[in-house]
């Protein structure tokens, strides 16, 4: 299949752009996964499933759910890095999934809102809930938190940066 942005000998702007933001995306996610800690010591936690995707319901508000992804070095041990990932339709397996592969391959435990969506009003609760939940049952390095998003949860990560720019270190929309 020919690619649509050569089918006329010179290449429009739009396509340009395109093509420049989508190397661009590939770049900083790169950029971000490549800075993990080396070491990595076997799993000693007996409860947590890895390699998969599991579901987590949050301590705080039942209500409020995500999809948790474990490489299977996994340990509390040390503090891990974290990616939180939106989706615009709340479909946190397909967002999680997304990164699964680079996950394992880098180090990084994958986070995905079930309650984070187009429209949702309370945002800024399901959010709070979700950090909060995460920060208590898994080893987070507070210094590599990560958010990412398609579409409308790529706002949601822009949304996300800005009331964590504290804590969060990148955001990639």
């Amino acid at each position: 299949m020919e690619n649509p942005c050569k089918i006329k000998k010179k290449m429009t702007v739009p396509c340009k752009i395109k093509i420049l933001l989508q190397a661009f995306a590939c770049y900083v996610l790169f950029i971000f996964l490549s800075c993990r800690d080396k070491k990595s010591t076997p799993s000693q936690c007996q409860n947590l499933l890895f390699n998969q995707i599991s579901h987590e319901i949050c301590g705080a508000d039942t209500s409020q759910s995500y999809k948790v992804y474990l490489p299977v070095a996994y340990s509390n041990q040390q503090t891990w890095p974290v990616i939180f990932v939106f989706d615009p339709h709340a479909n946190a397996s397909k967002a999680v999934a997304y990164f699964k592969e680079a996950a394992e391959n880098f180090g990084y435990i994958i986070i995905g809102s079930d309650n984070s969506k187009n429209g949702i009003q309370t945002l800024d609760h399901t959010l709070t809930t979700l950090v909060n939940d995460v920060l208590v049952k898994f080893s987070i390095d507070d210094k590599r938190q990560y958010a990412a998003g398609f579409s409308g949860g790529g706002r949601v990560a822009s949304y996300f940066a800005i009331k964590r720019n504290y804590y969060l270190r990148g955001r990639h929309p």
